[in-house]
């Protein structure tokens, strides 16, 4: 048997020349790819599904103000805030072209907002007034950004 030939029943499983494992859907003898002349046969490479699979699952996208929150206030340390205007700027510096006016940060600033409420909801940053956290649903007036406090 060659490194992309499937032979046996249906429903076999063999290992390739390559270590990849695959499925025959039907009982002839076929290429993995091509039709075996006595009806279709379906060769089903399960490692590429998996990992097909898994990259899709394990691969979240992360939102890219997301991350630039994320990586502001890490790069602070611990019990540090910031300003919801120092991660628009950050990002803004992150996406800048020579063309863009010195004030394009203004323009992130709205999206750092949202994602800031967002992810303070999902308990992944606090929001703090005077110090200290408020409530992502209820709040007004000049707040920061820190990453949860240890307890």
């Amino acid at each position: 048997m060659t490194a992309d030939e499937c032979s046996g029943g249906e429903g076999q499983t063999f290992n390739r020349a390559d270590h990849s494992t695959i499925l025959t859907v039907c009982g002839f003898r076929s290429n993995a790819d091509q039709a075996c002349g006595q009806g279709f046969c379906m060769v089903i490479n399960f490692d590429d599904m998996v990992k097909t699979f898994m990259s899709e699952k394990e691969q979240i996208k992360i939102d890219p103000v997301a991350q630039a929150i994320f990586d502001t206030l890490a790069s602070l340390g611990p019990g540090k805030s910031a300003s919801p205007m120092d991660v628009s700027r950050a990002y803004a510096a992150l996406r800048a072209k020579p063309s863009d006016p010195p004030d394009v940060w203004r323009r992130y600033l709205n999206a750092v907002k949202q994602q800031m409420v967002h992810l303070a909801r999902a308990g992944s940053i606090e929001i703090v007034r005077k110090g200290q956290p408020v409530d992502p649903n209820d709040f007004k007036g000049v707040v920061r950004l820190r990453l949860p406090m240890k307890d």
